[in-house]
C-alpha cells in the first residue's frame, strides 16, 4: 500500500519518517518520483505496526489518504 501523508514543516516530515522506520523491522527510505513527496519509507510491515503507524498519524492530526493498494 502507498499513503499520502501530509505534513507542511520539511523537518517534521523527516523526523515523521525516522520515527516510522523505528516501528519497522527493516525499511528504507527513499527519494519518491512525486513532486509533491520529499521523503518516502518503503517497508514490508505486520499489520501490528500498521496500527502503530495509523495511530502516531491521527496523534499528531496529519492528514493522510490511499494513494494505491
Amino acid at each position: 500500500m502507498i499513503y499520502e501523508i501530509i505534513i507542511q514543516d520539511k523537518d517534521e516530515r523527516f523526523q515523521f519518517a525516522q520515527e516510522c522506520r523505528k516501528i519497522f523491522d527493516k525499511s528504507d527510505t527513499y527519494q519518491p518520483q512525486s513532486k509533491q513527496s520529499d521523503v518516502g519509507v518503503r517497508a514490508e510491515i505486520t499489520e501490528q505496526q500498521y496500527k502503530k503507524v495509523i495511530a502516531l498519524l491521527d496523534r499528531r492530526g496529519y492528514s493522510y489518504k490511499l494513494i494505491k493498494e
